[in-house]
Parts: C-alpha cells; structure tokens; sequence
C-alpha cells in the first residue's frame, strides 16, 4: 500500500493531472470520508485488479493531514470493508505534501523548520524516524523503510526551501523559453493594480492563488481549473520544477521510468 497525503482536492487533482502527463499511471484519488485506511480498501475494490501505482488522499487541510499521518501508519485501522473481510496490506510508502504557507513576521528559515517540527512531532512515538526531520532535502525528503515501518516522503510546496503554497508550485510552471518570468511578472503587476484600485477582496495570504488565477485567464479556455490547465499544456509539466517534484514522487513510491 503506497499513500501519499495532501491537503485538499486541488492538491490532489493537480498532483494526477500532472502524472498523466507526464506518463506516470495507476494514480487514484481516495475519498476523504471514509479515513485514509478504509478509502484505499474502498477504492481497490472498485478497481478490482487495476494497478495502483499510488493512492493520494485530500486530507481537507494541513492540520487533518498532520492528525493522519498515525492512523496511516495502523495496519488494524480496516479490518473489514462494509462486513466484508478484505486482504490487509503493510502500508509499505506513506508520503505527504504540505504548503509551507507565509506566516506574519515569520521568514523562509523559520517556517520550513516549524513544518519539520510540526511532522516530528507526529513521528515522537518512531524514534528511528525523528531525527530524519531536523533539516529539509531541497530535493524532496526521502526515509528509508525501517523494519515493519513504510518510507516516508515529504515535499513542502512551492520547492522544498522558501515560503508559499500549491499556487506557488504552480506559478514556477509558467515557463516559455523565449519569455521565461514575463507571463507571471504581467499577472502580479495586474493584481497589485487592482489592489491598489481597490477592486480586490482576497486575503494576502492568497495573492498567489490570485496571480495564477490571473494568467490562466488569459490562455485558451478562460476559467480552467488548475488540473485542466496542466492536461490543456497551460501550465508546463516539463519545466524545471515540475521535473524536480516529478523525480521525488517516482523515487519515494519506486516508479519506473
């Protein structure tokens, strides 16, 4: 059982989206009703001999993602599905993916190292994993299976080293080799005009969330979500960070080329 944790829905189709277009297949998403445990069993069964390459599962957001993170290391925690005896399965990788959000007053340092705290912290039961978390791999953090316990991945969004969030990530996938940094560049200046002309409302913490949104409204079809806008070729599945975060994810669930 390969699981990978995310904080919500958007996460969770982008993350599929850019998969498949990047040729990597048997990704699922899990329901978010269920608990991590029993959605995998749901979703195999629903499957039948369908391959999964990996499971993700939108927690709803990152506090129930870090509350999740030991249950999903339980294998009890689904005896049974719907009456029904299942085959169990050792949860042989567990990975997640948290936005290291900016903080007031806070800088990049700070809050990279507050997320390592904050996931250390669920690992204080699992001494052989605890000291893996006290400095983040800008590649991607990656632990070894240790004994009965699975791999453990974590990616914090945008990159692994500064502040930011899923929009973040994908604002670094604007890349035009002619044009690199202008499409984006346009988008903040055309939002920070509207916020000096009053005509905004969002929070600053979501200005990312608005500059991408701004851009993708100028591609060809207006108003796609996230996940279409990598299927449609408006967000770059080859560019250098897609390529980054594509390498961690096929080497924390042991993907082939």
């Amino acid at each position: 059982m390969k699981i990978l944790l995310v904080e919500g829905k958007n996460d969770a189709s982008v993350i599929k989206s850019l998969c498949e277009k990047s040729g990597i297949g048997g990704v699922h998403i899990l329901s978010a009703e269920k608990g991590v445990i029993k959605s995998y069993y749901a979703k195999k069964e629903e499957l039948g001999d369908e391959k999964i390459n990996f499971a993700i599962y939108p927690a709803g957001n990152d506090d129930k993602l870090v509350k999740a993170i030991y249950p999903a290391l339980q294998e009890d925690e689904a005896k049974n599905l719907q009456g029904k005896k299942v085959e169990t399965e050792e949860v042989e990788t567990l990975a997640f993916i948290l936005d290291a959000d900016t903080k007031k007053d806070k800088d990049n340092d700070i809050n990279i190292n507050s997320r390592l705290q904050q996931i250390a912290y669920r690992f204080r039961t699992f001494p052989n994993y605890k000291n893996h978390f006290k400095k983040m791999n800008p590649d991607g953090l990656i632990i070894p299976k240790v004994e009965a316990l699975p791999r453990i991945g974590l990616w914090l969004m945008p990159n692994n080293t500064k502040q930011g969030m899923l929009e973040d990530f994908l604002m670094e996938m604007v890349n035009f080799p002619d044009n690199e940094g202008a499409c984006i560049k346009l988008a903040k200046e055309c939002v920070t005009r509207a916020v000096n002309e009053e005509c905004t409302s969002f929070r600053k913490p979501h200005l990312s969330k608005t500059v991408i949104h701004t851009y993708l409204s100028w591609q060809d079809e207006p108003g796609d979500a996230l996940a279409l806008s990598i299927t449609r070729g408006n967000l770059n599945a080859k560019s250098p960070i897609a390529i980054k975060f594509l390498t961690w994810l096929r080497k924390v669930f042991e993907i082939e080329d």
